[in-house]
Order: structure tokens, then sequence, then C-alpha cells
């Protein structure tokens, strides 16, 4: 299996908040895998997505699957961070990454709700497999990521009553096979409706900075090495 190469990569800066998107081409070889990968995961763990059942069982993918695809995939995303830290934050390289992730196995008419993950530095989303919207449907909107203003001042919504999450000032990525973003984890996101006669398979992943309070749930990028 051939290393997935980058074909671009952007840094958003929304808010006060640091965005990397990157996405990869010629990885259709490598998201089939992972998709195989995400299916044995959910069906061994009765589980199809959510931080806090995969958690709850001490399952992390990058320890339970031992496989070059989900092995690879954590490399890629030590590297992005890096970048990120590099480019965006102007951070040195010194720091020791460690993983903790799972499979997000979505099909018709499911969402994620409002959520954060806090404790972790952060977060990240690898996306192997989108599949089209059912007709009618507009492409992008459902199944996209969401990501919601962390201002804690900016709260007009609630004086004209909008107290629901989606009706605060959102950014929202339509995403697609070979994506992957990451972002800091106190950011609250969500994932609207996905309405589609296929899936939506994507790996979520929490990312800490060598923290004293790192359970042994978590994987060391050097763990990782081919």
């Amino acid at each position: 299996m051939t290393k997935p190469h980058i074909r671009e990569t952007a840094v958003h800066t929304l808010w006060p908040v640091l965005v990397l998107e990157r996405y990869f081409s010629g990885a259709d070889a490598f998201n089939a895998e992972l998709v195989q990968t995400a299916k044995r995961a959910v069906e061994a763990t009765g589980v199809s997505s959510g931080p806090y059942y995969f958690t709850k069982r001490r399952y992390n993918i990058f320890s339970s699957e031992r496989g070059p695809a989900i092995r690879q995939l954590g490399r890629m995303v030590c590297e992005a961070v890096r970048d990120l830290l590099k480019e965006g934050y102007k951070e040195d390289q010194s720091h020791k990454i460690s993983l903790s992730g799972w499979p997000m196995w979505q099909t018709d008419e499911t969402a994620v709700g409002a959520h954060h993950h806090a404790g972790n530095h952060f977060s990240a989303v690898y996306y192997a497999q989108v599949d089209p919207p059912r007709a009618g449907y507009e492409q992008g909107i459902g199944g996209s990521l969401s990501l919601l203003d962390p201002r804690p001042a900016n709260r007009n919504f609630e004086l004209a009553g909008a107290r629901r999450y989606h009706e605060r000032k959102t950014r929202s990525f339509a995403v697609k096979s070979g994506m992957l973003i990451i972002f800091p984890a106190y950011v609250v996101h969500h994932v609207p409706t996905y309405f589609s006669d296929g899936v939506r398979v994507a790996f979520a992943v929490n990312i800490n900075l060598q923290h004293p309070t790192l359970t042994e749930t978590f994987v060391d990028e050097d763990d990782l090495a081919p």
C-alpha cells in the first residue's frame, strides 16, 4: 500500500481559532481499508459512533487495530498536528503526541449533537468514505462538520431568544473522502442530519501533547512507526 500524497493543505483563521484542513489524493485503497477497519470495530463493539461509548469500553482504534492503514492514519494525524503547531502556533516540535480514536459510522437520517472534547489539546476527524446525499438534498449540508464560534462574549443570540446550538455563528465544512480536519478540542461542533442511501465513515481522534493526566488508553506517536 502506497502512502497517500498530500494534495493540498489550508490553515483557516476562524475567530481566534486555527483550524487545519488537509485533503489527500491517491487514497482510494487506503480509505477502503479504513472502511473495513471501521466496520470490524463497529461489529466488535456494537457501537457505531460516540466517544463516550467507546471510551467507556476503554477502546482506542490505534491500539485495538494494528493494521497498516490505521497506523498510517495515526502518522498522518501526527504530521498534520506538527504542521499546525509550526505554521499556526509557532511552536517547537519537541512535543510528544499521543492519540486516542474511534470510528464514526453514519447511515441515513443520523446526526451528531453539539459537543466538545474537553481535556484534550486538539480534535481531528478523517473521512474515509462520504457517499453523496439522496436526490433532493443539497451536497455538503447534511453530514457536514459544523464548528461553533467559541468566544464566550458572543452571546447576542441569547438576547434574540435563539438558544439552540445551531443558531449560533458557525463555520461548516462540506466534507469528502480523503479530508482531514484538526481544531482545538474546546471548540463545540456537531454534524447536521445526513440524508443518504450510502454511509459516512469517519475517524474521530483526540490529540494530546504529552500531558501528565494521560491515561493508558492513549497511543504515543512512537508506537505508530511502520
